[in-house]
């Protein structure tokens, strides 16, 4: 089963623009980053992949973002000569749809990657040889999604495993009622980042002084490789499987939920869901939705909590 039949169309058909220098040949990583409204993050991010490694590895930057034709953010890409597919969505797509969007015309341009790094922009790659780790899976074939370690700037903890164990059906329609206003979805964000920031004062104000242990996050002990249920969205990693099993990354909600899909996809294509910590990445949380969420995202929220309890969790 190859890509070409795989990456379905996302919602839209306009023309695909695009800068960077092609290259033939199968293999490889794509490296993915979805872009919203958050200019000198994408450019960033790009600086940031470009230093990846393996030599095999492209950038795609996918431009969701509302507004004039011709983009600041092409231009400026264009006026540094970065080596990346720009790819200017038709309007915004969505995370996921608009990933698949720029994957598609990937494939075009380099061929058929052997892995699939789906990213927001606010993610940032500290180490250029973080992905060489993947070769520790290139022997697995029931690995379909790789969680790698994204480490929160803000709350400054390991973001995954998002959820290392499936939630029950119960859970999964109480969130239908948590998410159904915009009152009581901020109020649950408002009360998880409370959460978080006391977690963070009593771990490196009282219990780390008190043990006398550095708080640096690349101090911390690095835990071993596991099997989880669902990663953190904002950086994804698929192998080659899940597309060749039958996965796709067009999510059928615009944005949100995109953790449950994943873990729920692999499971249906009998594929494991891996935490590598050696993998890791820095995230500067909620860079383009914002910690309060606006009405039109809690809709958003509310139709995905809706999707994914019904579709998943009957």
């Amino acid at each position: 089963m190859h890509y070409r039949t795989r990456f379905t169309a996302a919602r839209g058909g306009a023309p695909i623009a695009v800068t960077g220098p092609a290259r033939s040949g199968a293999g490889g990583i794509a490296v993915i980053g979805v872009n919203y409204g958050t200019d000198d993050m994408a450019l960033r991010f790009v600086q940031s992949a470009a230093a990846l490694q393996p030599s095999l590895t492209a950038t795609v930057l996918v431009d969701n973002s509302e507004g004039p034709q011709e983009r600041a953010i092409g231009q400026r890409l264009r006026a540094e000569g970065a080596g990346v597919l720009y790819v200017r969505a038709p309007r915004n797509l969505g995370y996921f749809c608009g990933a698949d969007y720029g994957l598609r015309q990937y494939v075009a341009v380099h061929g058929e990657p052997d892995w699939v790094v789906v990213s927001n922009v606010d993610i940032r790659f500290d180490d250029p040889c973080c992905l060489n780790r993947l070769q520790d899976f290139h022997a697995a074939d029931d690995v379909g999604v790789v969680a790698p370690s994204i480490w929160s700037r803000r709350s400054r903890r390991d973001l995954n495993p998002r959820m290392r164990q499936r939630p029950g059906a119960a859970a999964m329609h109480m969130y239908k009622i948590v998410f159904g206003t915009w009152a009581t979805l901020n109020a649950y964000e408002l009360l998880a980042a409370a959460k978080h920031a006391t977690k963070y004062l009593l771990k490196h104000y009282i219990l780390d002084p008190l043990r006398q242990a550095p708080s640096d996050g690349a101090a911390r002990r690095i835990p071993p490789l596991e099997s989880i249920y669902a990663p953190q969205g904002s950086c994804v990693i698929f192998s080659s499987r899940f597309f060749e099993r039958g996965g796709s990354l067009v999510y059928p909600s615009f944005l949100f939920g995109e953790e449950i899909y994943v873990a729920e996809t692999a499971r249906h294509l009998g594929l494991r869901v891996i935490y590598h910590p050696g993998i890791r990445v820095s995230h500067d949380d909620h860079s383009s939705t914002g910690l309060v969420r606006s009405r039109r995202v809690a809709r958003l929220v509310k139709a995905s909590a809706r999707y994914i309890a019904d579709r998943y969790f009957r």
